[in-house]
């Protein structure tokens, strides 16, 4: 598997064959013909960009809360960047939290992928059942941190701690990666053909904090780090890929990197090789699942988070993926 991710970064042209278009980015899902003037005005059409955030609230329990981030909201702050700067997810999420909390009302995840056509329904998979729930007047919110980070332009699920207790021992899991894990949906340039199996991608990175920017180097370079994921295919459309990603370390833009190195070249990230920006805000790579033990229960938490967005493009990959269920 490794070789097969040398040759790739090696010649990443040979990938980009030509093959028959399992799922065109301009196709509509069976039932949606609408109109373009309905497409944009329309909230289900704009996916999780068209909710407050009480309804991008995903999972919720004494200990920690998943939400649906969205593109140009931040996870934290580079250098001295101030709040202002952008949305800080904490703070977009703070009242939403309080408010459920105080209502006794917890979040669990459903057996079946959210979807834009459901994520709007208000307290969609919140329950009252005081077994199941966090008891009334537990609506304080002094506390709230991300466990973890997605970049900017990135959306989908983040993690975010409750107390200090939960920050530690979540933030750990991840860490290790031994009983969290992260998978990415991306849209990239290009026809790739469906993979068989996943492609691993390993390589060393270097994150210049004054470009911004990640840089693949050598094993010996100076504050190089060992990144590594899994990539596959899920099929392409006209002109586009879409694939899933799985990390298996966490490093600063990461995904975009490495993907970038072999080749593989997400819509809309100019900054890494993308031919133009895209008509949407972000980038097309969207955090789709998360899954950790919850601190308090020690039950396995598995997320998924809907699009931010459903244009074309973005309903052909979901339409992809969902024919391999």
């Amino acid at each position: 598997m490794e070789n097969k991710a040398s040759q790739i970064a090696e010649n990443p042209q040979k990938k980009l064959q030509s093959h028959s278009s399992q799922a065109s980015e301009s196709s509509v899902l069976p039932g949606r013909a609408v109109s373009a003037t309905e497409r944009k005005e329309s909230p289900a059409s704009q996916g999780t960009t068209a909710l407050s955030p009480d309804k991008r609230i995903l999972y919720m329990d004494e200990d920690v809360v998943v939400v649906s981030k969205l593109p140009g909201e931040v996870c934290s702050f580079v250098d001295k960047e101030k709040r202002e700067a952008a949305p800080y997810l904490p703070d977009v999420f703070r009242e939403a939290v309080a408010a459920k909390a105080e209502a006794g009302l917890t979040a669990t995840p459903k057996k079946t992928a959210p979807s834009w056509k459901t994520a709007g329904k208000a307290d969609a998979g919140f329950s009252a059942d005081p077994s199941k729930t966090a008891a009334p007047g537990k609506g304080s919110c002094d506390f709230l941190e991300c466990v973890h980070r997605i970049d900017r332009p990135v959306s989908g699920c983040v993690v975010m701690a409750r107390n200090k207790r939960a920050l530690a021992e979540v933030s750990g899991q991840f860490t290790n990666h031994t009983t969290a894990s992260k998978k990415y949906w991306a849209v990239v340039e290009g026809i790739i053909p469906e993979s068989p199996e996943p492609v691993l991608l390993e390589d060393y990175l270097v994150f210049d904090t004054k470009k911004q920017k990640t840089f693949i180097v050598s094993e010996k370079s100076r504050k190089a780090k060992k990144a590594k994921l899994y990539w596959r295919s899920a099929g392409a459309g006209d002109r586009y890929s879409f694939i899933e990603v799985e990390l298996l370390t966490g490093r600063t833009h990461q995904i975009r990197a490495q993907l970038a190195h072999a080749g593989l070249h997400i819509k809309g990230d100019v900054k890494y090789g993308a031919r133009r920006a895209d008509t949407i805000p972000g980038i097309r790579l969207h955090a789709r699942e998360v899954s950790f033990i919850s601190p308090g229960n020690k039950k396995l938490v598995k997320v998924t988070s809907p699009l931010p967005a459903l244009d074309p493009l973005w309903e052909a990959c979901e339409k992809c993926f969902e024919s391999q269920q």
